[in-house]
């Protein structure tokens, strides 16, 4: 509009250090219910495909959690080869009523000896 003073603008450049990036070799699907009732079962299934042409070790873990009752492996290494998918499903029994936090679940790519893992 006429008689207002432009707009200043500020511009900051700043040089980026090298950045990596590769495909994840393997797939995660998490797949939970939208919710549940305290004493009534539930289930959590968790899929894991490996999408490169070799052998692929993860390593899944829960963490103990108060507000359900769990079962099924709490850790497990899982060697899934080329191409291969593997379901994983647990039991979740809610014991606590309200909104609670899942079970944390933490799945680790696994690299050769002498490389750190990935989170996937």
């Amino acid at each position: 509009p006429a008689g207002e003073a432009p707009l200043s603008v500020a511009e900051t450049v700043l040089d980026l250090g090298p950045l990596s990036v590769c495909a994840c070799p393997v797939s995660v699907a998490l797949t939970v219910p939208s919710s549940a009732r305290v004493g009534h079962p539930a289930e959590l299934s968790l899929a894991l495909e490996n999408a490169t042409p070799v052998m692929q070790e993860v390593a899944v873990s829960f963490t103990d959690n108060e507000a359900f009752l769990f079962s099924g492996y709490k850790a497990t290494l899982l060697r899934l080869a080329p191409g291969a998918r593997k379901e994983l499903r647990y039991g979740l029994l809610p014991v606590l009523a309200g909104h609670v936090a899942l079970p944390p679940l933490q799945a680790v790519l696994r690299a050769p000896a002498g490389a750190g893992g990935v989170r996937l």
